[in-house]
């Protein structure tokens, strides 16, 4: 028999929800987890959001008293899917919880963030992004609407609720269950990313160089600079001081600058310094609708994006003028190189292939011992090489000093 003096929790979702109940029968592990309360579990997998209404409707028809904490984990399913956009979804989530809390007014709600996925519903190579775009503002409206409707929140990503008993708080980062419903031992439940192996090792970030020009980011990286070279251990040999050299360089800028988010550089990437303040102005707006829909934020929405249309089409026609008179003044003063470097910068980078190694004719060589195998070079054709002497003295290393000059140059 249960104790019905128990607090009792209903936790309701999909897949994971499932998973975890079939987890804990799989192993003979307490269904409650081993805490004092009673816990239902109702978890399916595919289970929608607009699935969660009717299911409540009708355990609300079975039951009399009503539960003391429920959970709800659902709307990843419904992302990308037909007829669920970011608005409507929004909206019908806010709307289910306004009615979940007429139909339990006794209950403490607890809403557990939508989990990100590798893969989402109908997701093709062009809306990934958009779909894990959408998780984060579903994510962040609910996180203001709760709070409005007074519940009590934690740090982001984290909803709590004064339980019969205790504290009871979700997190979605960690995906760590802590359930404190009158024991005072915490079960954890931590998922851990798996590593995937790669058989080209994955580059360094690219610096965005562009921030050079701000005088206060470039003053930034040159004082970073000057404390950290002075560290480095003079014990060193030389290539363990170029590498330490080099990494400090790098680590330095990456700091000051930041990481370059566009692989070439174009209008866009020209006038980032300029767009960057509006682009954030704009979020805002939209962030602010997407939580609060009303005529004040929809106008201020409107007016962030007239103004960044309007930037954006200045400097990017500005950007090509520039540019274009750039290339014409190369070649009006018979600047090849300078015609050249026009070009290839309004083209964008060349794309890099590989070519087969072919014989006169033109026919490909598919003999790998053909091509592999040793050219001999004789000691006559060696003698006619025209040696040149040696240089005995070298010049004098470089001195910290001198290096903080160059880069400053």
């Amino acid at each position: 028999m249960t104790d019905c003096s128990l607090p009792r929790v209903w936790i309701i979702g999909s897949s994971l929800i499932a998973r975890l109940q079939a987890h804990l029968g799989a192993f003979g592990l307490d269904q409650n987890l081993g805490l004092d309360c009673q816990i239902t579990w109702a978890g399916r997998g595919g289970r929608r959001w607009q699935h969660l209404m009717p299911l409540l409707r009708s355990k609300r028809a079975d039951i009399r008293d009503d539960p003391d904490v429920m959970v709800i984990h659902l709307g990843g399913n419904s992302i990308g899917t037909y007829g669920n956009t970011r608005i409507s979804l929004m909206r019908r989530m806010k709307t289910d919880i306004r009615e979940i809390d007429l139909l339990f007014p006794k209950t403490k709600l607890m809403f557990s963030d939508i989990l990100p996925r590798w893969n989402w519903r109908g997701q093709t190579a062009t809306t990934g992004y958009g779909l894990e775009r959408t998780r984060r503002l579903l994510n962040g409206a609910m996180f203001g609407f709760l709070s409005d409707m007074g519940v009590e929140m934690g740090a982001r990503g984290t909803a709590s609720c004064q339980g019969p008993g205790g504290e009871m708080p979700i997190s979605h980062w960690k995906a760590t269950a802590h359930l404190k419903l009158g024991n005072p031992q915490p079960i954890r439940v931590k998922l851990q990313t798996k590593n995937i192996h790669r058989a080209k090792p994955t580059g360094v970030p690219h610096i965005d160089s562009s921030k050079a020009a701000d005088p206060t980011k470039a003053e930034a990286f040159l004082c970073a600079l000057d404390e950290s070279l002075p560290h480095l251990p003079q014990s060193y040999s030389a290539q363990q001081y170029w590498d330490g050299l080099r990494d400090t360089i790098y680590s330095m800028a990456f700091t000051a600058f930041g990481k370059k988010l566009r692989r070439s550089n174009d209008w866009f990437e020209a006038n980032s310094m300029k767009l960057a303040q509006i682009l954030e102005e704009k979020r805002i707006a939209l962030t602010n609708y997407k939580c609060t829909s009303n005529a004040k934020t929809l106008h201020a929405l409107r007016t962030s994006r007239k103004k960044l249309q309007q930037a954006s089409r200045r400097c990017a026609n500005s950007y090509w003028l520039q540019l274009c008179s750039d290339i014409q003044s190369a070649a009006d003063t018979g600047n090849i190189k300078g015609v050249y470097d026009g070009i290839k910068k309004a083209l964008g980078p060349s794309p890099h292939t590989t070519a087969p190694l072919k014989s006169a004719l033109g026919e490909t060589i598919a003999d790998s011992e053909l091509y592999a195998s040793d050219n001999t070079i004789s000691d006559a054709a060696l003698c006619h090489v025209e040696r040149q002497p040696a240089m005995e003295e070298l010049d004098m290393e470089p001195t910290t000093e001198e290096l903080s000059k160059a880069i400053k140059q």
